[in-house]
């Protein structure tokens, strides 16, 4: 009888009558506009305190100089960044003008990332100061939200993995980051989504052959970065466990998630899939599985998870 319970309880919900008549967007708005005022206080406190989170200030330092890509991985400041161009192209069109309204810019859109997942992501957030505050962010539970304040990309990955079942087009960003995290969209192959996996690799493509017509010299320096650096050293620790058991491993988790209807599976899948998978970066990406199961995830005035996806 329980094992039947949990069961149910981590598939998508059939239709049910709401509880109450709050709108969806209500849900939503809420902790997003918390979590925008955490986001900009936080940016102030940095700027006040001359104290520069040290991802945001690579993309930023890198947007703006001459060389983006170095040679070896990770043996000088100009061979960190190692995101594709677009990301490159959107810092710089951020950071217009100067380091101060991109950092305010920045740190509050991440912060609104953690709003995908309701009140829990505001709850992260909090932990995440507090680890980083008290330089605990090595404890795992501060992890999802300490990426905030480092201004790393990854909540802004979380959240495109989860409204990327709603919205195919938000694929593009952590196919155009990260990457590997991109194997999501075989959620739409294996349901027979055609549309939505067309939505997702047409906006991906395009988003890339506009950066490309654009910074064509980049490109190059990019494709060039990455073969030479297909066997180097993380300088960074990561998970021992190798790519072709995480893989692997995603597929399958991807395959039997969109068969039985479990979409919480993707967030796992995908958090384990950076090329670089580093200590205990998973984690901010797996806080997008509360977006799917649990009593906070958010539905629809008809009962339904309303990021559950929509029929090709």
């Amino acid at each position: 009888m329980r094992t039947t319970a949990v069961s149910s309880w981590l598939r998508l919900p059939r239709p049910r009558a709401a509880a109450d008549g709050e709108s969806a967007a209500g849900r939503w708005l809420r902790p997003a506009l918390v979590l925008a005022v955490l986001g900009a206080l936080t940016a102030t406190a940095f700027l006040a305190t001359n104290i520069a989170p040290v991802d945001s200030y690579l993309y930023y330092q890198t947007a703006h100089a001459t060389q983006i890509y170095g040679t070896v991985w990770g043996t000088s400041g100009d061979a960190l960044f190692v995101y594709p161009p677009p990301l490159v192209n959107v810092v710089r069109v951020l950071s217009i003008a100067g380091w101060a309204p991109w950092l305010l810019i920045w740190t509050t859109l991440l912060a609104v990332c953690y709003a995908c997942v309701r009140w829990v992501g505001v709850v992260a957030v909090i932990i995440g100061f507090v680890g980083s505050a008290t330089s605990s962010t090595v404890l795992p539970i501060a992890v999802p939200g300490g990426y905030l304040f480092i201004g790393n990309v990854q909540a802004l990955i979380m959240a495109a993995i989860v409204l990327g079942l709603h919205y195919p087009a938000m694929w593009a960003v952590p196919l155009l980051t990260k990457i590997g995290p991109g194997i999501g969209i075989l959620w739409f192959a294996v349901r027979g989504e055609w549309r939505n996996l067309a939505i997702a690799v047409g906006a991906t493509a395009a988003i890339a052959a506009v950066s490309l017509a654009i910074d064509f010299g980049t490109w190059g320096d990019w494709v060039r970065f990455v073969f030479t650096n297909v066997g180097t050293p993380s300088p960074i620790p990561v998970v021992p466990i190798p790519g072709w058991i995480r893989f692997p491993a995603a597929i399958l988790l991807i395959v039997w998630g969109a068969r039985t209807n479990r979409p919480w599976v993707l967030p796992i899948a995908c958090g384990i899939c950076s090329f670089a998978l580093y200590e205990w970066s998973y984690l901010a990406i797996w806080l997008g599985a509360f977006a799917f199961v649990g009593p906070w995830a958010p539905r629809e005035p008809d009962g339904r998870l309303s990021l559950a996806g929509r029929p090709a």
